[in-house]
């Protein structure tokens, strides 16, 4: 009698449900406001468009951190509690591992930016403020980070292990290469959003001379992971800004750096690579990657910050890749002065005085652009010394196999 009580009452309840207080409904999520306010001039971020940052930081870390593990930036502790590290370095990776949660964490965000859009498409003007420069706003974070996340997918993830096969997205194989193609496209659209005349006289969460500089920086982060040199070269002087760069914060819930809490004091799981700390010459590139040891014995990165920004790509970066296309011979200028400049950064006390070889340059990146997500994209693209190189081609895993549930 008690059990068909109780069922009743189940029935009950699910015939006449509502909507929790806390939940919105579909209907809810289409309006402007949940993507972005414009009043007067002044553009702030809706509950969607702060949500898509906040997953590209996290997704961003997580795929930092695991292509560090596959290279030579960050190895395992010895007694790790999480083995996503170890069984990147080891080489043994199988799909139903712990690295699924980067495949989710990525996936999860292009979902996300992808739905900006989808949303943005379904808005109908129902009096908001500045309604049209929201719509222009939106499209311009959606395909900002749709870019990002679609680049990030393609270098992290293949269903082969050993070389570049693909991936499932919604269902459907695509090949790393269409992946990267749809990021080239989403940062075009991003950047014809950021000139737009809707967007022109913005400020706060978007000012357009900053934004189409940044879109353009990713653009040349992309072109170099495909090694379109002379595309790089072409968008390079047209993104480059003094101290810009493209940077997340994705602590807006409180949550802190994916990259501290991994490698920073706390480290656990992680830590920074003994043999890159083994590799450091000179004051400049000593102070850029400066560790100690925690409580646990483990070493850490001493300069990141619990809730400091996720870099993508930084002046650091942008010279650097200026002083590799000058050496490669697809720009004027002098490469030996852009390396001193990255160095003057950290230590006035190094510097070098000959024009830098590719396999020198590919040191100073994996020193002064440590945990951008560069190293893997760089020894794919053959720069390191011999060793590192050797032991990559070495390796089995080059991609992170989808998880096995992907396969069917």
């Amino acid at each position: 009698m008690a059990m068909a009580i109780c069922l009743t009452s189940c029935d009950g309840w699910i015939d006449n449900a509502k909507t929790p207080n806390n939940m919105i409904t579909a209907e809810q999520i289409v309006t402007p406001s949940m993507l972005a306010t414009i009043r007067t001039k002044e553009v702030k971020d809706g509950a969607m468009i702060a949500n898509v940052k906040t997953l590209a930081g996290v997704a961003a870390s997580a795929a930092f951190l695991t292509s560090g593990a596959m290279t030579d930036e960050i190895e395992p502790t010895k007694k790790p509690n999480f083995l996503i590290y170890k069984q990147l370095k080891s080489d043994d990776v199988k799909p139903n591992s712990d690295v699924a949660n980067t495949w989710n964490q990525l996936q999860n965000f292009r979902a996300r930016a992808e739905e900006v859009l989808q949303v943005e498409q379904q808005l109908s003007n129902d009096g908001t403020e500045n309604f049209d420069a929201v719509r222009a706003y939106a499209r311009y974070t959606g395909h900002l980070y749709a870019g990002l996340a679609y680049q990030l997918l393609g270098k992290m993830f293949s269903q082969s292990t050993d070389k570049a096969d693909g991936v499932r997205i919604n269902n459907e194989i695509i090949s790393n290469e269409e992946l990267l193609n749809k990021a080239q496209q989403h940062y075009s659209q991003a950047l014809t959003e950021a000139t737009s005349k809707e967007l022109g006289d913005k400020k706060g969460a978007f000012v357009a001379q900053t934004a189409v500089k940044q879109v353009r920086m990713l653009m040349v982060k992309l072109a170099m992971q495909r090694q379109q040199y002379d595309e790089a070269a072409t968008l390079w002087p047209e993104a480059y800004s003094n101290g810009l760069q493209v940077d997340i914060m994705y602590n807006i819930n409180g949550g802190a750096n994916e990259l501290y809490s991994a490698v920073g004091l706390p480290a656990i799981n992680a830590q920074v690579d003994a043999s890159l700390v083994a590799s450091l010459n000179g004051n400049a590139e000593k102070a850029a990657i400066k560790t100690d040891k925690n409580k646990d014995g483990h070493r850490y990165l001493t300069s990141l910050e619990k809730y400091g920004p996720v870099v993508i790509i930084d002046e650091t970066e942008m010279k650097l890749i200026k002083a590799e296309l000058i050496v490669r011979g697809k720009m004027q200028g002098d490469a030996t002065q852009l390396v001193n400049e990255v160095m003057a950064q950290y230590a006035s006390t190094q510097s070098i005085s000959t024009i830098p070889t590719l396999e020198e340059l590919a040191h100073w990146r994996h020193v002064f652009l440590f945990l951008h997500g560069c190293r893997i994209d760089d020894l794919r693209r053959d720069m390191g010394n011999t060793a590192a190189l050797t032991a990559w081609k070495a390796r089995k895993v080059k991609y992170i196999p989808m998880p096995e549930l992907e396969y069917k």
